[in-house]
């Protein structure tokens, strides 16, 4: 395709992006509104380690320091999630963890775990940080 051919197909385009906005501009400008105020609601989320965010309810998985694993948890609360780890026995252990130190996959959360295992000469929660500051990218 020469130059000016598309030059020509790309002025086309935006003069039928002119007509079929043309006539609607109220709806664009009302569905914009709205998307603002879906957005601010959103921001006010409180979000995972990875950046996503979370809603009451939702699932979420936590790499646990204390324990050998990562946990699906699903009853997630305002800004935390309780998680009742792995205890051996007849124990009920119920642990509080705040949402920011889980992640939105499973994926996301081994990653932070093997990360975290890794760096054991580190503390554990540098090496979550590293994850989650890598696990951004993924999202």
């Amino acid at each position: 395709m020469s130059d000016s051919t598309a030059r020509k197909a790309i002025e086309l385009g935006r003069t039928l992006d002119r007509k079929v906005i043309k006539g609607h501009e109220a709806e664009i400008e009302r569905l914009t509104a709205e998307l603002a105020e879906i957005q601010a609601v959103v921001d006010k989320l409180p979000k995972t380690a990875d950046g996503a965010a979370v809603a009451p309810n939702v699932e979420v998985w936590y790499p646990s320091p204390h324990d050998d694993g990562v946990y699906k948890i699903r009853n997630v609360l305002k800004r935390g999630a309780c998680y009742m780890p792995k205890t051996g026995g007849s124990q009920v252990n119920i642990q509080y963890v705040d949402i920011s130190q889980c992640y939105s996959t499973r994926e996301a959360a081994d990653d932070a775990y093997k990360a975290a295992e890794a760096a054991k000469g580190k503390t554990y929660w540098d090496g979550v940080l590293e994850a989650a500051e890598a696990a951004k990218g993924k999202t």
